[in-house]
């Protein structure tokens, strides 16, 4: 048994068993190596989206620049939100919808 593992007896060690030193070298990249190669592709894709709402008075470059905070936008945006909650909640459009839909399919027990 060896009690004194110096520089040369660990060279002396690697090089008398060429053989198992290159197989466990190389052995385990090259099953990775196949294992990975067998693979199907799996492409995964992350995207993400930016909505910014500008006034279109105050979209010019210089008023862009000179605008810290984002009140008009805000504000815009509430403007937007509040008149797309108009459309959907207007009699019009309910009416319309009821008509193209049918009464019994949107209020099955109405008959009874």
């Amino acid at each position: 048994m060896l009690t004194n593992l110096s520089l040369r007896n660990a060279a002396h060690l690697t090089f008398r068993r060429w053989r198992l030193f290159l197989i466990a070298l190389v052995l385990p990249p090259a099953i990775t190596g196949a294992v990975l190669l067998r693979q199907k592709s799996q492409f995964e894709s992350s995207a993400s989206v930016m909505v910014k709402i500008i006034d279109q008075e105050m979209a010019s470059p210089d008023m862009l620049a000179q605008q810290q905070n984002g009140n008009a936008s805000a504000t815009m945006a509430q403007q937007i939100i509040a008149s797309q909650l108009l459309i959907m909640t207007s009699g019009d459009v309910i009416k319309a919808t009821l008509e193209r839909v049918g009464l019994e399919n949107v209020y099955p027990d109405i008959r009874k």
